[in-house]
């Protein structure tokens, strides 16, 4: 059995779809490509998902989540964790300070699934190298905003 003719098994999940391909690594490699241009279609024809209304929580790093609208950002496949998370806080979704919770929470809705050990990390160098500001809440929880933002805003 020649390389191309291997089976290959393969699961796409964006929102709340997800298709599953299994077949000959060829097929499925252009099945990829095909459902990689009908994301692509998708999300600029999906308009973003609308502010709702998020039940009061208690103290602690819950309390300052907000349920808001992700900001629309192009990740490109070479993209590496630092260069995604700098297009995110280049958004106005970055205007006002954001947990590290919420920057999960808006990665893995755009489809960007990394450990929160690599998140934290990735952060902590922005931080170092004067891109975004770290500061502790009132909750006592760290928040991350862009150099040029202001905490109030």
């Amino acid at each position: 059995m020649s390389s191309s003719d291997s089976s290959l098994e393969l699961r796409i999940k964006l929102a709340s779809h997800e298709v599953e391909i299994k077949g000959r690594r060829e097929d499925v490699m252009i099945l990829l490509d095909k459902a990689m241009e009908y994301v692509e279609k998708w999300r600029a024809l999906t308009p973003p998902a609308q502010p709702t209304e998020a039940p009061a929580r208690s103290v602690g790093e819950d309390a300052l989540e907000e349920v808001e609208a992700p900001p629309s950002i192009r990740i490109a496949p070479g993209d590496t964790a630092v260069s995604i998370v700098e297009k995110l806080f280049s958004t106005d979704w970055a205007s006002k300070p954001k947990t590290l919770r919420q920057v999960m929470r808006t990665l893995e809705f755009l489809g960007v699934h990394y450990p929160k050990s690599t998140i934290a990390v990735t952060l902590r160098r922005l931080v170092k190298r004067g891109a975004l500001r770290r500061i502790k809440s009132e909750q006592n929880v760290y928040v991350y905003l862009p150099s040029g933002v202001s905490r109030e805003a």
